[in-house]
């Protein structure tokens, strides 16, 4: 137990902020030239985000409130060439990922895979080269949550899927990492998750280690409990 702690430690505490917040400007840099190019009022967009957010100072008129309403499900219902509702054995609605089965999410996960498997895959969340024992993950920087219900794009009239699964949006990590920022905004992954995480892990590490100190350490089965322990 104390050995996958201290892993998932030191996964917390190599990640770069600096360079993480610069991936997401990138993107959000990106982000805003779609939007032109659409056409959308980038004002507007500000509003509308800053309402959504809670600012009830702003008004937004009713057509834009039901567009945002009716921007859709993250995973809609699959349906047959008749419109019918696809259900699975057990009789439940079958679900479709439009982020995560997106050819350009596909094609980078096979590029990274090959990358991986060579020892060359760069992970610039923690500044260093992916072991190729390491479980990789291929992460939508700014996840596809957050783009899927950001009312800024539902106003621009921009596809989620399209705009999540851009190239300056992949990033593939350690699937530890992956996991946990899951549909969180990185803001809150770096600011309150990661943390958090870490505290937690420095408690866990600390109560383990208090826990070895005061086991029995004499016979070979006392032993071999310790390191059973220390190995888990």
């Amino acid at each position: 137990m104390t050995a996958l702690v201290r892993k998932d430690f030191v996964l917390m505490e190599e990640l770069n902020k600096t360079v993480v917040q610069s991936l997401v400007s990138s993107f959000a840099l990106d982000f805003l030239l779609f939007e032109d190019k659409k056409g959308g009022d980038v004002a507007t967009i500000h509003n509308v985000r800053e309402y959504h957010n809670g600012d009830s100072s702003i008004h937004i008129s009713d057509k834009i409130k039901l567009e945002y309403e009716n921007r859709g499900d993250y995973k809609p219902v699959k349906r047959d060439s008749n419109g019918e509702v696809v259900k699975d054995k057990n009789g439940n609605p079958v679900k479709v990922d439009l982020y995560h089965t997106h050819q350009n999410y596909i094609e980078q996960g096979r590029a990274d895979k090959k990358l991986h498997q060579e020892g060359k895959l760069h992970d610039v969340y923690r500044g260093k080269t992916m072991a190729q024992n390491e479980n990789r993950q291929t992460d939508h920087i700014i996840s596809s949550h957050e783009v899927h219900n950001d009312p800024g794009r539902v106003l621009a009239g921009l596809t989620g899927s399209d705009i999540a699964n851009q190239n300056t949006n992949f990033q593939s990590t350690h699937s530890y990492i992956n996991n946990l920022k899951s549909a969180h905004s990185m803001d809150k992954f770096l600011n309150e998750i990661v943390p958090k995480t870490i505290e937690a892990k420095k408690i866990s590490i600390q109560n383990n280690q208090h826990k070895l100190t005061s086991m029995p350490n004499k016979t070979k089965e006392e032993q071999h409990k310790k390191r059973q322990l220390e190995d888990e």
